[in-house]
């Protein structure tokens, strides 16, 4: 992407936000989260194994539904038929990997720790919320 194509792709996105601001939230988050996606699946490629295919293929679908929502009419009835199948087919694989994750970290750490690793997580996202990231995120818009 060239240089005057990122600016005018950000003009659209400010015109955007300016006439539906929440249509333009929705956009974003739902970028933001293929964008975190995006990156948990190279990380499981690099581990190796079938949770990265899985990953990749939700990515993906999740990106092409995006095209079916926004443009691409000709891929409608395609996903149309493919979608519901699709969902119980990585629903089913995802579950599958969450409980070999779990038996895996039960067996590493003993079955308290994994068990407390959850709640952990939680309350250090709330603190991380809180005390870290607003920093982060004030020097990052002042200091790119």
């Amino acid at each position: 992407m060239t240089h005057e194509e990122f600016e005018s792709l950000v003009r659209r996105l400010e015109r955007d936000a300016a006439a539906e601001p929440s249509a333009y939230r929705r956009r974003l988050t739902l970028l933001a989260l293929l964008g975190y996606a995006y990156v948990l699946a190279v990380l499981l490629l690099l581990a190796g194994g079938i949770g990265a295919t899985v990953w990749l293929a939700t990515i993906s679908a999740t990106a092409l539904l995006l095209v079916k929502k926004f443009g691409w009419a000709l891929l409608a009835r395609f996903f149309d038929w493919y979608a519901p199948l699709f969902s119980a087919y990585s629903f089913a694989q995802a579950r599958q990997q969450e409980f070999e994750a779990d038996r895996i970290a039960a067996e590493a750490a003993g079955a308290p720790a994994a068990a407390a690793a959850p709640v952990r997580g939680h309350v250090l996202g709330g603190f991380l919320r809180g005390k870290v990231l607003p920093p982060v995120v004030k020097r990052a818009t002042t200091d790119p």
